[in-house]
């Protein structure tokens, strides 16, 4: 099956035109200002009072699909591509940038459109070689993450181990003066004070013996924060953690638990796994400062993988003791062994070698009967304006849906995009299932450099 067709400008629920003007209040005249109540009525407003046309281009979309036409419920293998353009109403509260009280309010707005935006994505939309190839070590990840396996929410083993390396950590932050922290804070915050009352004015405020004493107080609370960060990521968050999911654990008897794991594999099973396997995104950086701060200006490039699998299983049942043993985690398995060797977990912030030995771990009581098999590649190319995540924005309405501004994380307002999607049958992957190779997250990048500073 072949179908093409021009695809028109979305404007989400707008007709195209909007109420293209901002206002401003006062939190302290009006405190209703910041809340969703006014915002809403603030947008019901503005569309009931909508005159002005979206401005720039409007160019309109196509999309080619393709299918093969194999009968339900076998999976098809399928291509689609789709152009599109599109601009969604919105209204905000945002803080003024200017430092003030005020609120800037935007009852029902849009964001113009650029032909930047539309030439980027059109020229990505040719400009670039689909390959499976890319996704070869993502799909016997794929294969093996999938597998049923009978055991718990956690590993007892794994989370007393977990704390070995907080304790290593210990004996270097037993070493940070905390007796004197309260001191070294003020004293640090009585210089800073000094030097910032210094610029523009005199620097004579300034004097050369506060430096020593502004280096020793930097270097007691910067090992301080450092300590403490630590033990709330190494020991105190995976505590409260495992605790919680024991406390979910023990609600559920291990007999019980086996039964219905056996039972579950009788019925189709269905199981899904997504990775992606490259993204690359440019923000303009003009919209990171005064009333942008809340929106970006933002291209992006991004290809994804995703396996399916629809399965029955087989479960051979185990003795009482030992299915105590699997469900609580309290056997000795490779996993464990991985992370008794100290500071593992900093290698699986780069490879994630833990992960792949846990999927590899195939329980030797389950027979996989497998039903259909089918993976996945998109290719997305898109650039446009979205909103983000800032505490000085207070609500938002994009496309009639409300959210808290400070909680919005790049949702698209206005631009254009482009997708490749394409959906084959294929037989699993089952060679060695590689570590995914990646970069450290914000956080975990931040448990580093306090391990770090803890130990120098």
């Amino acid at each position: 099956m072949e179908k093409t067709r021009s695809v028109p400008f979305d404007f989400g629920a707008g007709d195209g035109t909007y109420y293209g003007t901002t206002a401003s209040t006062n939190t302290v005249a009006e405190p209703l200002s910041v809340t969703e109540k006014y915002l809403r009525d603030k947008y019901a407003l503005g569309a009931s009072a909508a005159s002005t046309p979206i401005s720039g281009s409007k160019m309109q979309g196509y999309q080619e699909f393709y299918s093969t036409e194999r009968k339900r419920p076998i999976y098809n293998d399928c291509v689609n591509k789709k152009l599109r353009g599109f601009c969604y109403p919105f209204g905000a509260t945002v803080g003024d940038y200017r430092g003030g009280t005020g609120v800037i309010v935007f009852p029902y707005y849009a964001m113009a459109l650029s032909p930047s935006n539309y030439s980027y994505v059109l020229a990505k939309s040719t400009g670039y070689a689909f390959s499976w190839d890319a996704a070869e070590s993502a799909s016997r990840r794929a294969w093996w993450s999938m597998q049923p396996r009978f055991e718990g929410r956690v590993s007892l083993l794994n989370s007393i181990l977990e704390l070995k390396d907080f304790t290593d950590i210990a004996k270097h932050a037993i070493k940070v003066p905390f007796r004197h922290y309260s001191e070294s804070l003020l004293s640090l915050k009585k210089v800073v004070s000094k030097a910032s009352r210094a610029v523009g004015r005199s620097i004579e405020d300034v004097k050369i013996r506060d430096i020593p004493q502004l280096l020793k107080n930097l270097d007691y609370t910067t090992r301080g924060l450092a300590s403490m960060l630590l033990t709330k990521r190494l020991a105190i968050d995976p505590t409260i953690a495992d605790t919680l999911s024991i406390m979910q654990q023990m609600n559920q008897c291990v007999a019980t638990a086996q039964d219905d794991f056996k039972k579950h594999g009788e019925i189709v099973n269905s199981s899904h796994y997504r990775e992606v396997l490259n993204k690359d995104t440019i923000v303009d950086p003009r919209y990171s400062t005064y009333n942008y701060y809340w929106r970006e200006l933002k291209s992006e490039v991004s290809l994804s993988y995703t396996a399916t699998m629809e399965y029955f299983y087989e479960y051979q049942k185990r003795p009482a003791l030992r299915a105590m043993r699997k469900f609580w985690g309290m056997d000795l398995t490779a996993e464990v062994i991985w992370n008794y060797i100290p500071f593992t977990w900093v290698v699986d912030y780069f490879v994630a070698v833990g992960d792949s030995i846990h999927n590899m771990s195939l329980d030797p009581n389950v027979t996989l009967l497998l039903k259909q098999y089918c993976e996945s590649l998109e290719y997305k190319a898109q650039s446009g304006y979205v909103a983000v995540r800032d505490p000085r924005s207070y609500w938002l309405c994009i496309n009639g849906q409300m959210t808290a501004g400070g909680s919005a994380n790049r949702i698209p307002l206005s631009g254009y995009d482009y997708t490749h999607y394409e959906r084959r049958l294929a037989e699993p992957h089952r060679g060695v299932a590689t570590p995914k190779l990646s970069w450290p997250s914000l956080g975990q990048a931040q448990t580093l450099a306090a391990l770090l500073r803890c130990m120098i």
